[in-house]
């Protein structure tokens, strides 16, 4: 607050903007904190994995294996919520700036779409994919695309039963384009929708 006043409400304001810097100083170092935190994780989880690998193709019993990859699958979590964690650490720190660039969304589409074809398949889960006769061209930074068209991809495979259908279409709406994916899965809750963008929400559905 820019005021000059010298009365109880300067000194008011006057409070008020120290209050703002120590806060900004509190958010700027916890922002800091967690990008360091998420970076340095990354070498004990890669030895991690490793280890675990190399304990895994040895000559062990069917109960160590059980064991040792229900802790690589525990690990792979981890490893993705590092990664979030850092990704979120740039995005709010401003150091990963958006990489605009011409687009082609029909390719592109087709393309992250074709690389969860053998998950799908491994699942049970049929895929199918509709796209727009001619292409659609935009401005913008690919690989934010390809992190959120291929998150809604994995959890519609992830969470849709054997049997079920994960559909992807791209289409024009005006001046925009669209993609929607469609999934014949266990849904989300009422509940759960309003907290959808909420950092790190899991669902009810969600195990």
């Amino acid at each position: 607050v820019n005021i000059k006043r010298k009365d109880e409400i300067g000194t008011l304001a006057s409070g008020f903007n120290s209050m703002a810097v120590r806060v900004e100083e509190m958010v700027t170092a916890l922002r800091r904190f967690i990008g360091d935190a998420a970076h340095e994780l990354n070498t004990p989880l890669t030895a991690l994995h490793t280890n675990l690998e190399l304990v895994a193709a040895e000559d062990i019993s069917p109960r160590a294996l059980e064991l040792i990859t229900r802790a690589q699958n525990q690990l792979k979590r981890l490893e993705l919520l590092t990664k979030s964690l850092l990704h979120l650490s740039r995005l709010e720190s401003g150091s990963l700036r958006e990489n605009l660039r011409p687009v082609n969304l029909t390719s592109f589409t087709h393309e992250t779409a074709a690389s969860f074809a053998s998950q799908a398949e491994q699942a049970g889960v049929a895929l199918s994919l509709q796209l727009p006769d001619s292409a659609i061209t935009l401005e913008a930074d690919e690989t934010q695309l390809q992190s959120a068209l291929g998150n809604l991809l994995d959890n519609a495979i992830k969470f849709t039963p054997e049997g079920g259908t994960v559909s992807v279409q791209l289409a024009r709406a005006d001046q925009w384009a669209e993609i929607r994916v469609r999934d014949t899965g266990i849904g989300i809750t009422n509940e759960d929708i309003p907290l959808l963008f909420e950092r790190f929400y899991r669902g009810h559905n969600v195990s």
